[in-house]
Order: C-alpha cells, then sequence, then structure tokens
C-alpha cells in the first residue's frame, strides 16, 4: 500500500523518495518563486505545475514513472484533487498533463470488479473508462452512467464538461452520443428512450434529438422528433399527459387526465385536468394543495362535469350536467393553543359521483356532509364558543339542507354555591349549573333548484337556550340522588299559519247520459282548501321538566371450584326517577272554519312551529315513573392451555325499562322495552337485540285501556324482538382464534416465506397467510312481531349478506384487491362486485379493474415513473354516466 500527496512545492511518499515537480525547465521566463516549509530554502515553480493538492490511494500497488510523470495505481485506486474525486481498479496519473485515466477491472468470468466512478460536486459518473483532464475540467468517458433526477442516463460516449471550464457558465454540461434515458434500475433497463444525441444540464434539464422507444432493447415504431426532460429537483410547473385513451359508444372517443401542473410557491400547488369526448362530453378538475408547517394544511378540489349523449328518437341531445366541491381544511395543534378553524366541505349535484366513477364507494354511498367549524375555549371563563357551517346531502332523493350559520356558547359546570376555605362539604355546594345557548339559520330544497330566491325565502332561523340545575348526592350509603331542574327556551323568527280558502275548487267537468239517453253536464266541486302561509315575527316556546331520581348496584356472585365454569357473576344497576313536565297542548292552534269535500265542519289542529329549526314535542303533561335495571353478566371459566381462570362476559348489558305516566287519562303504562348486546366468538361477533312487550289488548288493530293483566293473567305479552347478528373479521384473526396468536407468532417466518409460491410446503399454513388482511364481513338481521289485526306472530328476515374485501397478494408482485364483493342471501343477488389485479413488472406497472354490475373496465400497462407516465397503453370502457336509479 501506498500514500502520498503531490502539491506546489513538493512530493512527500511514506517510501524515502521525492520527485520534483515542474523543474523540467529552470530557465523559463516566467517562474514562481516560493519556500519550501521548514526548510528556509526558495526554489523556483513552472507556471505549468499543479495548482492545488493531489491526494491519491491504492489498495494493491502503486508506482511511478519518472521519466514519463505518470503515477500508477492498482486496486481499489482514488484520486482526490480539489472538487474532483476519481475512483476505479486502475488508474494513471499524468502530472506533466494534469490528466487522469480510469479503468474498470475484471474478475472472473468476465463480471466486473470495480467500475470507475467520478464524482464531480453533486455530480457522480459511473463508466467502464474515463479519461478527465483537471486543467481544463474536461473529460471523455466510455460506457457512462449518471443519474439525473429519477432518470438515469446512459452513454455509450460521453464528453463531461465542468462548470469550472467555462467562467461565463455556472453549470456542469454533459454531451452524449447514442445514449439511453431511463427510469429503470436493472443493470440491462427493461425499456427507455435511445437518443443519438444527448445534452444533460444535471438538475436543469436533459435536450434529446431524434429519438425512439425501446423495449428490452428492442426498438418501437414510437419515435420523438425531440425530447425535453426536467431535471429539476422538487416541485416544477409542467404538462400532464393524457391518463386514458377510451372510448365509448354514446360519448365517442375520449382523452382523460389531460393538463397542466402549476408550482405556485413552496406552500401551495394547483393541477388542472379535462377529459374531452369527441361527442362533446367534457369534463374538468380542479386540485390545489397548501400547507404551512406548524399551521395548517388543506386541499381543495373542484369538478364539473357535462355528459352529452343523443336522443335517437328526436336526434337531438341530452346534457347532464353535475359538479362537485371539496374542501378540507386542518389547523395544526400547535399553531394555537385555544382556537382553531377547520373541517370539511363536500358538495355535489346530479349524483355527481355516480355519475362519473365506477369503484363500490361512489356507487353505494348516497348520504355526504359537510363540517366546517371556528372554535374557541376562552381562556380563564367557563365557557367555549364556537361558529360553523353544517351541511347534508342525499343523492338518491336530491334533498339538500345548508345550515349556516351555527353558533354554539357552552358553559362548563359550575357549582356557585361552592366555599372557598376549607371545611366539610354542605349539601348545597353540590348544587351545579349548565347553560348552552345555540342559534341557526337553515335551508332546504332540492339540489336543482337549491341555488335560487326560492330557498332564501324558505329559510328558517332560531335561537335555543337551556339551563340545568342539578343537585347530586348519596344516602343510606348504597344509593345515589339525584334532581335537576330543566329549563328550555327555544325563540323563533318564522311561524306557520294554516288558512282556510273557501274557493270552490272543480274537480272534474264531463258529460253525463241519462237512462232516457238525455245529455248532463256534471260539474264536481271541493269546498275550498287549507293553504299554509309562513309569518314573519318573533315568538318563544318554553319548556320545564322537573326530575328526581335514585340508583345502585347490586351484585350477585356464585364460584365454584371445579368443572369449566368457575365462577358467574350479575350486575343488577336498578334506577328510579319522577318526572314532571307542564303540557305543551295550548301551543296546538286551529283552523278557523276549516270543512272536509263534502263540505262540512272539521276540527283541525296544528303545531306553529312545524318546519322550525328545532324539534320541540308539543305533548301532555307528564308527571310519571321512570324505571330501569342495566343487567351485566360475567363469569369465568378454566382454560387447559393455560391453566388459569379466564373472564368472559355473556352479556354486556341487558336493559329492562318504562315508565307510568299519572297525567294520562287512559293507557297510563308504556311498552315494556329491553335492549341487551354481547360479543361471540372472542368479540368476532357482535349480537345486538330489541324487545318490547305491551301492557294492554288490542282490539280491532287498536290498543283498547284493557290490562294483559287482567285478561291473561300475565303482566306483559309480546309484541315485537328485533336480533342483530354483526361479524367483521380478516382471515388473521381466523388464524389466531384457531391456532392461538403465540403459535400463530411462532410461525411467522415460515408464513412469510410462504408468500412466495415457490416454497410453499403444501401443507395450508402458507396457503391461509396469503389471505391474512382478508376481511370477511356478515350481517343477520330478523324481526318477530306480533301482528295487531289479527293477533299472528310474522317472522322476516330483514338484512342477511356476506361481503368481502381485501388484498390477495399472491406472489410478491401479483395482488389481487376486492374492493367490494357483496352477496344479498336474501334477495340472492350479488351486489355491485368490484375486482383489481395489479403486476409489479419492476420499473412497470399493470393493472385491471373490473365492474361487472357497470360493464366498465380499464386495463393500464405503464412505467412507474411520473415524468414519463406518458408511456402506457391505457385502455377500458368507463361507462360514465350511467343508470343511476
Amino acid at each position: 500500500m501506498a500514500i502520498g500527496q503531490v502539491d506546489s512545492t513538493a512530493v512527500i511518499f511514506s517510501i524515502p523518495d521525492s520527485l520534483g515537480v515542474g523543474m523540467a525547465d529552470t530557465t523559463a521566463s516566467q517562474l514562481i518563486i516560493d519556500t519550501v516549509p521548514g526548510t528556509g530554502q526558495t526554489v523556483k515553480i513552472s507556471p505549468d505545475a499543479i495548482t492545488e493538492p493531489v491526494d491519491y490511494y491504492s489498495r494493491d500497488t502503486t508506482w511511478f514513472d519518472v521519466e514519463s510523470e505518470q503515477i500508477h495505481l492498482y486496486g481499489d485506486a482514488k484520486i482526490i484533487y480539489g472538487a474532483q474525486e476519481l475512483k476505479a481498479g486502475y488508474i494513471i496519473f499524468d502530472i506533466g498533463k494534469d490528466e487522469a485515466t480510469a479503468y474498470e477491472t475484471k474478475a472472473s468470468k468476465g463480471r466486473v470488479a470495480e467500475k470507475v466512478i467520478f464524482t464531480d460536486g453533486s455530480q457522480d459518473i459511473t463508466s467502464g473508462k474515463l479519461r478527465f483532464n483537471f486543467e481544463s475540467k474536461k473529460g471523455l468517458i466510455e460506457d457512462a452512467v449518471t443519474q439525473q433526477g429519477e432518470f438515469q442516463v446512459l452513454g455509450q460516449r460521453t464528453k463531461y464538461v465542468s462548470k469550472d471550464a467555462n467562467p461565463a457558465i455556472d453549470y456542469d454540461e454533459i454531451f452524449n452520443t447514442n445514449s439511453l434515458v431511463t427510469t429503470c434500475t436493472a443493470d440491462h433497463p427493461h425499456f427507455g428512450i435511445r437518443a443519438r444525441k444527448l445534452k444533460v444540464v444535471p438538475d436543469k434539464l436533459a435536450i434529446a434529438g431524434f429519438s425512439n422507444l425501446e423495449i428490452m432493447g428492442v426498438p418501437t415504431p414510437l419515435f420523438l422528433p425531440f425530447g425535453l426532460f426536467p431535471l429539476i429537483q422538487g416541485k416544477s410547473s409542467g404538462l400532464i399527459f393524457p391518463n386514458l385513451w377510451t372510448y365509448e359508444e354514446r360519448f365517442g372517443l375520449g382523452l382523460q387526465g389531460v393538463g397542466y401542473y402549476f408550482n405556485i410557491n413552496d406552500y401551495m400547488d394547483l393541477q388542472a385536468t379535462a377529459d374531452v369526448f369527441t361527442r362533446g362530453t367534457h369534463r374538468l378538475t380542479l386540485n390545489s394543495r397548501y400547507k404551512k408547517r406548524y399551521s395548517y394544511a388543506g386541499n381543495i378540489n373542484i369538478q364539473y362535469a357535462n355528459l352529452i349523449t343523443d336522443i335517437p328518437e328526436t336526434a337531438l341531445t341530452q346534457s347532464n350536467k353535475s359538479f362537485r366541491v371539496s374542501v378540507s381544511h386542518n389547523p395544526d395543534s400547535k399553531a394555537h393553543p385555544y382556537r382553531s378553524l377547520g373541517g370539511k366541505i363536500d358538495f355535489q349535484t346530479n349524483s355527481h359521483d355516480r355519475a362519473n366513477r365506477n369503484d363500490f364507494e361512489s356507487q353505494a354511498n348516497n348520504i355526504f356532509g359537510s363540517s366546517f367549524n371556528f372554535r374557541h375555549s376562552m381562556p380563564s371563563t367557563p365557557f367555549q364558543f364556537s361558529l360553523g357551517f353544517q351541511h347534508r346531502q342525499n343523492t338518491q332523493t336530491e334533498e339538500i339542507s345548508v345550515t349556516f350559520p351555527t353558533m354554539a356558547l357552552n358553559m362548563n359546570s359550575i357549582t356557585p354555591f361552592e366555599r372557598k376555605g376549607a371545611g366539610p362539604e354542605r349539601w348545597y355546594e353540590k348544587v351545579n349549573v349548565r347553560y348552552n345557548m345555540a342559534a341557526e339559520a337553515r335551508a332546504t330544497g332540492s339540489d336543482s333548484t337549491f341555488f335560487s330566491q326560492a330557498t332564501l325565502d324558505n329559510m328558517t332561523t332560531g335561537l335555543r337556550q337551556s339551563a340545568t340545575v342539578q343537585l347530586p348526592g348519596r344516602f343510606a350509603k348504597y344509593f345515589n340522588f339525584n334532581a335537576s331542574v330543566d329549563y328550555d327556551e327555544v325563540w323563533y323568527f318564522r311561524t306557520l299559519e294554516k288558512e282556510y280558502d273557501p274557493t270552490l275548487i272543480i274537480d272534474t267537468l264531463g258529460i253525463d247520459i241519462t237512462p232516457d239517453s238525455q245529455l248532463v253536464a256534471r260539474l264536481d266541486t271541493t269546498f275550498g282548501t287549507i293553504n299554509d302561509n309562513f309569518m314573519w315575527g318573533f315568538e318563544t316556546f318554553r319548556d320545564v321538566d322537573v326530575t328526581v331520581g335514585v340508583n345502585t348496584q347490586i351484585f350477585g356472585t356464585k364460584q365454584w371450584s371445579r368443572g369449566f365454569i368457575r365462577g358467574m357473576r350479575h350486575t343488577l344497576k336498578p334506577s328510579i326517577n319522577f318526572n314532571y313536565s307542564p303540557g305543551t297542548e295550548a301551543i296546538y292552534q286551529e283552523v278557523v272554519e276549516a270543512r272536509d269535500a263534502a263540505g262540512n265542519p272539521i276540527d283541525i289542529s296544528y303545531n306553529p312551529f312545524q318546519g322550525g329549526v328545532y324539534n320541540n314535542r308539543l305533548d301532555e303533561t307528564q308527571m310519571a315513573m321512570n324505571y330501569g335495571i342495566t343487567n351485566i353478566f360475567e363469569g369465568k371459566y378454566w382454560s387447559k392451555r393455560d391453566s388459569s381462570e379466564k373472564k368472559f362476559k355473556l352479556f354486556n348489558n341487558l336493559v329492562v325499562g318504562g315508565n307510568y305516566n299519572w297525567a294520562r287519562d287512559s293507557l297510563r303504562m308504556s311498552p315494556l322495552n329491553v335492549t341487551g348486546n354481547t360479543t361471540l366468538l372472542k368479540n368476532l361477533t357482535t349480537l345486538r337485540l330489541q324487545a318490547s312487550f305491551d301492557p294492554y289488548v288490542y282490539q280491532d288493530g287498536k290498543m283498547i285501556n284493557r290490562t294483559v293483566l287482567s285478561e291473561k293473567g300475565v303482566p306483559f305479552s309480546f309484541n315485537r324482538v328485533q336480533a342483530n347478528l354483526s361479524t367483521t373479521l380478516s382471515v388473521g384473526q381466523i388464524r389466531d382464534w384457531i391456532v392461538g396468536k403465540e403459535d400463530a407468532a411462532a410461525e411467522s417466518d415460515r408464513a412469510i416465506a410462504a408468500r412466495d409460491p415457490r416454497n410453499q410446503s403444501g401443507d395450508g399454513k402458507a396457503l391461509i397467510d396469503l389471505f391474512e388482511s382478508f376481511r370477511i364481513s356478515h350481517n343477520y338481521n330478523i324481526v318477530l312481531q306480533r301482528m295487531p289485526e289479527n293477533g299472528r306472530d310474522t317472522f322476516r328476515v330483514q338484512t342477511h349478506t356476506i361481503r368481502l374485501t381485501g388484498d390477495l397478494q399472491l406472489t410478491k408482485n401479483w395482488n389481487v384487491r376486492i374492493g367490494n364483493i357483496t352477496y344479498d342471501i336474501k334477495n340472492n343477488a350479488l351486489v355491485y362486485p368490484f375486482l383489481t389485479f395489479s403486476r409489479d413488472l419492476h420499473c412497470w406497472n399493470m393493472n385491471f379493474t373490473w365492474a361487472p354490475e357497470r360493464g366498465a373496465y380499464t386495463f393500464l400497462v405503464g412505467v412507474k415513473s411520473n415524468t414519463l407516465s406518458f408511456l402506457k397503453y391505457n385502455t377500458g370502457q368507463n361507462n360514465f354516466g350511467g343508470d343511476l336509479r
């Protein structure tokens, strides 16, 4: 091994030798006088001498040709000259010419052992042979490979010019002949653009002359007259090539996804794309992202579509316009300690997603909502304030409801009588008070007429205030006591007034023929109509509710020392409360002089607050006792696997309750309601139950004031029971449930190896591991109800479906994604299957999506690179704008 350094005054080696540099012509007219450090001697230096220190290294051999002024370096050779660094298996450094020639070395069977790697600042070049002049800063390279952004540039013969070679420019230049531009990292690239001439400005631009596409080294008929490849690191503005060429019978030939990307600044960008069809159909999409660190981030997406189809019967065209606006804004939690602004807005018209997309979520989802709010915690006070926007939309019924603004002022519970000093707590100190205020304005209508003056005219507004005074406590050690008074007040600014219009309405007008063949004119009329009028003005609604209640807990336990069941525990939480609320029937108003179709007087009462922003209960006086018992059943069983006791729950809760209202003149007792839920199969399945039992008997389909107890000798009779069994689990959970998590973890290494079919041993465990992320959902809903008309029990299945979703990783590169396969067992039908098959082809992707129910599919083979995304084959039948029923 030898290590050394060459500078402008002397050469010092690890072996006892020295070499004069630039001393061949000591009589030259231009000499530099310098001093050798540590000697006090002066020497004369040639102007052609090396101007910077040269560090070099070799692993195997270093020898010097003094006559030729060359240094030969063998084995892991390296030369560092200023900002340039050269590595290779063999390097010849010509000191007289300031030039280095590097060669790659071969190992056994012709394999490359050490390639040539040249580094100039941030520029790296890998090659088979390189000759570089350190004085002119230029080099010639054979079989060069450079990484330019996401591109690899392979040049058969390359000229490299450093930016230091020409003071007029501040960038490096690379000139290639017979080069290949690709994003494939394989030793023999699977594809590339072959250019006879190519100029590269690192980190800026690559310009290619006449070129054509090569796949697996075979030229294709696809030629380019020239090529511009942006190499700028990070985001940059530019064209977006089409995503899909497609043909649809209704729309014609289509070009989808063409557009432009705008890099606005470091915090925001904008992408504008369009889909255009030859028969006039077009779609536009604007998508903008923005983000400011430690402050906020969000996205704005605006979509517009106009689907134009021909009407064969009239030879005219039909236009179906729709749009969607989606905005999300998320504040950073570090932005402000006590206020925030954020949420999501999602609005669309004419079922935009269903008309323009084929995936399962777009076809199955018909409910959209928005929520955008400003919140302020108002520090040092018990209040919180919020101001927001709410929106709900049903694309199936085409109804839209927008609430703006929504304001709320909420006060935390306070104890106004709590003493500041020390001492035992008095009962009145527990009194706590809460207050809430909300105000909103709401507009409703259909999506086709929502943006009209009629929507504003029908807007409803209101303000609600509620206050609660509560006194909690405990007595007799085991009983919890609670008394509360709730006051509710609502302000309305628009109320309903029903008015009878006595004008006769002509229903039908016709000619009848009498038995004696006489023509008689017939005129059918009704005695007027009842019209709804909304009146603007200030009205209030007030309600008071007083409640006094008691609750406790009772525990019952039984244990066994043998057997599978080792213990049972029953927890009862009984509660009873008395409630009083004065009736609000007086608010109902009568329609003056109302008559039916025959002209007879009728009594019609109505709620003047109907259709307001708040739904107030207008009912009879309540003086009721409400009762309820919550039951929790738990147990322990003996596990032979662990030789220990383990807990389980038979029912998470089973609630029985009802009420008795003394203020009613009849039918005072309410039905007995029973609800409960539990989990089965190690929490994989949830069972929910709802049942009701009537205390009164039915006659002619109506409940009468005769108790079941007096008629049948039992307190209640069966009315209705509903059970829902829902299961959602993955194949991995099934495996863990069967073999245990510990055994599954022990087999994880074997399962990973089994993902490759070539490694499967055929014992079945590798096969089940392929389906590990596969999810199965089962929903079964049944109802058993006694019909009041005939007293017969009717059983029906409301819902019975099985849904499959998930990814099936067949091999390392093959994947099958099941977006949805739902089988409706009740109706014996498949519900919108949606499948995606994908294959990783190293530097390419292959993707096939299929929605058979909609008759849509797409097939794509394309390059992974975003810059070369136009190198693809994409075809299919999207079937946009299909049946929207």
